[in-house]
């Protein structure tokens, strides 16, 4: 029988091994890729007051977040034009994510992602797909997004909360 200690050690092994194979794979978005800091949001790496709102309206994805300033509660907008894909995962089960985009947005190049939904393209569209770029963001305390699209731009701060600017509803 092992003891705990020969456990724990060989689990710490095998964990460094998983490591090592993601960084050959370059699967950590850092050795492989460039990745180009867009975006700073207006609030510290302490994360978003409270809740996020995303989107989907006629092709464009639009983030609203809220954040906390000294004198009030505000909410930014950051929209992303010609939208084609985007995924979420919250904080709890955010993998992997691009380094410098916590509570910022980042672009990365070459997309392993991009690539993948170009293969899957028709004719038609690849050259609309072609001009996409792969943005992402961890907004700390909500989740980890990730989007292609071919823009993005800020919209300007709002006074208030999502549920006082009638964003989200009142859920009780």
């Amino acid at each position: 029988m092992h003891s705990l200690h020969h456990i724990g050690v060989t689990i710490m092994k095998i964990m460094e091994k998983v490591k090592r194979i993601y960084k050959l794979k370059g699967n950590t978005r850092t050795s492989e890729y460039k990745i180009e800091r867009i975006y700073e949001l207006p609030f510290s790496d302490t994360g978003c007051l409270g809740d996020i709102h995303i989107e989907s309206t006629g092709g464009d994805l639009r983030l609203r977040y809220e954040f906390d300033t000294n004198q009030s509660s505000k909410v930014g907008s950051i929209v992303f034009k010609n939208t084609i894909a985007f995924r979420f995962q919250n904080e709890r089960h955010s993998g992997i994510i691009a380094d410098g985009s916590t509570c910022a947005l980042v672009s990365i190049s070459p997309s392993e992602w991009l690539k993948e939904l170009l293969r899957r393209e028709c004719y038609d569209e690849y050259f609309t797909v072609k001009k996409c770029r792969h943005f992402s963001i961890f907004l700390s305390s909500n989740g980890y997004l990730e989007v292609i699209s071919q823009s993005f731009y800020i919209e300007q701060e709002e006074q208030g909360d999502l549920q006082q600017l009638r964003i989200i509803p009142n859920i009780e």
